[in-house]
């Protein structure tokens, strides 16, 4: 049923539309800037202030590639040393602070928990993969983009991924500055929003058009998600942390509403300047470099054309044919050179020179790619010079130095990306169960009285659920966090050496380190699966089995070493016993 408001905010929907257009209002400023760059870095994106018709050619002013072919290079890159191997580039380990986390039985339930996790990350049906792609190439051009992350509908598929972008999307912060509200304006054609939300659901417009069979009519859709402001929370997504409504424009009627327990869209902002919502990019940073290279590009084209074919001078006094000069090839034009042959000494046409060198043009072009491609970071992302030899202590400090000079990039792709998409996909695959349930709870109850041996979540991990706490640690395997730990790699490398090298004076020196820790840093920092290394429960288990098994043969040997100092002690008495007797 619609919703009548007339000109009362007061109501829900009222309230959500009012402030979504104070939201685009703030956001205003921003799309003349997208435009911009969608233009000439994202063309199939360059509908923020007109529309396009599908299939349109939309890069007829466009006689520089340059900017759209190093974003397309940054993107992938940034993937490539983020999230290299597809969802095998992660794994989830205990917490630091997790009780008992050097159990057996913990180790080997994380272990399921990444396989899991990584199968869910790496099926195509949900589109990470896609939505990351996209995502990222949006970061380079704009400098907003985000993902959503929602509970899919069957196992096979329980999470489903998309990306979203500025031109959807309006966003708001909380008081900390990171995004806690984010609306969406989509547009559906009336079949897709009947599959959506069901025939029912939709307004009684809409539903005078899917009578008409009207299928193809478009319907602008906006989808609010932002915090619920009430002090508690109780049972049923619509008292849940963050509440989400679905709103036919137009009709100003609510499709669903319903709410979440965290929240679903991630939007990352590659830069931000204080007091503002959205982004910068690395596009943005570069555009009168961008502009200048489109511009010297279409003058080197014209240049070059006029070159190949030059503007041509010919007598006042000349006549042709149809007054034409043919010089396509193999052409033939015919004059009256009556006027001409007073001047025998010059020719009927000559060419006009209009164009200078344009050697210093090319060069310039150069100088604006490099400017251009710098401000994307391929130079320390791709790093493909090999025109230089150096020794590996070199290559060691200028990968260190890309390092330092990336850090700060790859770490806000991990702490508003990647950490939080990984949070949530936690989240809901433990909801729907599939990474096991906390011993006698209710689902674990049921799953036994229907004859199930469910996953059964380790008691000291179930507690710390049940009390709130972190459980869980995300372990990135990519070269982005090798890189970042590198400095510390290399700290703990050069301890370990300098104590073996004293130690060949005083031995007492490696008391110092404790091997144990170090080695477990050292799998981290350089990215090696937490499965290569057994539990420290095991390592101890086979450390007693080991000095047991020792102890055993010292035993033996005593035994041994007895039985023949024994041997020896009564071969001993009987050559004294021999000589008394023989004496006497």
């Amino acid at each position: 049923m619609s919703v009548v408001l007339g000109s009362d905010l007061d109501t829900k929907v009222g309230r959500i539309l009012d402030r979504h257009q104070k939201l685009k209002t703030e956001r205003q400023p921003w799309i003349t800037t997208w435009q911009l760059v969608a233009e000439y870095v994202r063309s199939r994106k360059s509908n923020f202030t007109y529309e396009f018709s599908p299939g349109q050619f939309l890069t007829g002013k466009i006689f520089d590639s340059t900017a759209s072919q190093a974003n397309h290079k940054m993107a992938a890159s940034l993937i490539g040393a983020l999230y290299p191997n597809g969802s095998k580039s992660i794994e989830i380990k205990p917490h630091a602070t997790l009780k008992g986390k050097d159990r057996e039985d913990v180790k080997d339930y994380f272990e399921l928990v990444s396989q899991v996790v990584i199968r869910t990350l790496g099926n195509y049906k949900g589109g990470f993969s896609i939505a990351l792609q996209e995502y990222m190439s949006d970061q380079g051009a704009f400098g907003t983009s985000g993902i959503s992350v929602l509970a899919g509908d069957t196992d096979d598929v329980p999470v489903k991924f998309k990306a979203v972008d500025v031109k959807q999307a309006c966003i708001d912060e909380d008081k900390n500055g990171f995004v806690d509200t984010v609306y969406m304006e989509l547009q559906l054609t009336l079949k897709q929003l009947v599959e959506e939300y069901g025939l029912d659901n939709v307004s009684p417009a809409s539903r005078e058009k899917w009578d008409q069979k009207d299928y193809n009519a478009k319907i602008k859709v906006l989808h609010a998600i932002e915090p619920r402001m009430i002090s508690g929370y109780g049972p049923g997504n619509r008292r849940m942390p963050y509440s989400s409504c679905h709103i036919e424009i137009e009709d100003r009627h609510i499709l669903n509403e319903s709410g979440f327990e965290s929240m679903p869209v991630f939007m990352t902002r590659f830069w931000k300047e204080s007091g503002e919502k959205y982004g910068r990019s690395p596009a943005m940073e570069c555009m009168s470099d961008i502009l200048e290279a489109n511009a010297v590009r279409e003058a080197a084209i014209l240049a070059i054309e006029k070159a190949l074919d030059p503007p041509l001078a010919l007598f006042d006094d000349g006549a042709l044919g149809g007054g034409v000069v043919d010089t396509s090839a193999g052409a033939l034009s015919v004059f009256k050179i009556s006027g001409a042959m007073s001047q025998s000494n010059r020719r009927i046409i000559e060419q006009l020179v209009t164009t200078g060198e344009l050697n210093s043009t090319y060069k310039h072009l150069i100088e604006l790619h490099d400017i251009i491609t710098d401000n994307f970071f391929i130079d320390r992302l791709t790093d493909l010079n090999n025109d230089t030899r150096m020794t590996l202590g070199e290559a060691n400090i200028r990968n260190e130095l890309r390092g330092q000079s990336l850090g700060s990039i790859y770490e806000r792709q991990i702490v508003e990306l990647f950490n939080p998409v990984i949070e949530r996909v936690f989240s809901i695959l433990l909801n729907k169960g599939l990474l096991g349930v906390i011993p006698g709870s209710r689902e674990h109850l049921e799953a036994l009285e229907y004859g199930e041996d469910p996953l059964v979540i380790p008691d000291v991990i179930g507690d710390a659920m049940m009390r709130g706490r972190e459980v869980y640690e995300i372990n990135y395997i990519s070269p982005a966090m090798r890189i970042m730990r590198q400095e510390e790699l290399t700290g703990i490398t050069r301890t370990v050496e300098f104590a073996a090298s004293v130690a060949a004076i005083r031995p007492d020196i490696m008391d110092n380190l404790d091997l144990d820790k170090i080695i477990r840093r050292v799998q981290e920092l350089t990215g090696a699966p937490a499965d290569t290394l057994v539990s420290m429960q095991k390592v101890v288990d086979i450390r007693d089995a080991r000095a047991k098994k020792e102890q055993q043969m010292m035993e033996m040997q005593a035994q041994v070493e007895g039985a023949k100092a024994a041997q020896h002690a009564g071969v001993a008495a009987q050559a004294v016993a021999n000589a008394e007797r023989l004496a006497s």
